[in-house]
């Protein structure tokens, strides 16, 4: 999704999944300001999918983002169900397989979520 089809949609036609990539897109930019280096985006396997695979400091975290157009309800990380912690924890398990097979060992893991809120205030002032 470029900037411009950013730009000129409205909330109302801005689809969930174009929300959600949007929603990554800025994670991934706010981890990197943090001092993190992505090594993967939306990580698939055969029990699941990573949003983010991020490291600081040797750590390797494993991000599920979460973006909603407002929090009225629940706070956006409140969604991540058991059953998809479940399916991410399985999904983590078989990256650091595959990741031990090259001879690399993480100082240790994290489970993150990054919640990201857009709120379009009208006619604000």
């Amino acid at each position: 999704m470029n900037v411009e089809s950013i730009r000129t949609s409205t909330r109302d036609n801005l689809s969930n999944k174009a929300l959600g990539q949007l929603g990554e897109k800025a994670a991934a930019r706010y981890l990197q300001g943090c001092g993190f280096s992505i090594w993967a985006r939306n990580f698939r396997c055969r029990t699941g999918e990573i949003d983010i695979i991020a490291s600081r400091s040797g750590q390797l975290r494993f991000i599920e983002v979460k973006t909603r157009r407002d929090c009225s309800f629940d706070r956006p990380g409140e969604a991540v169900t058991e059953a998809k912690k479940q399916r991410i924890r399985r999904c983590a398990e078989y990256y650091l397989k595959k990741l031990e097979e090259t001879g690399y060992r993480p100082t240790g893991i994290s489970f993150d979520v990054v919640e990201v809120i857009i709120r379009h205030t009208e006619s604000a002032f």
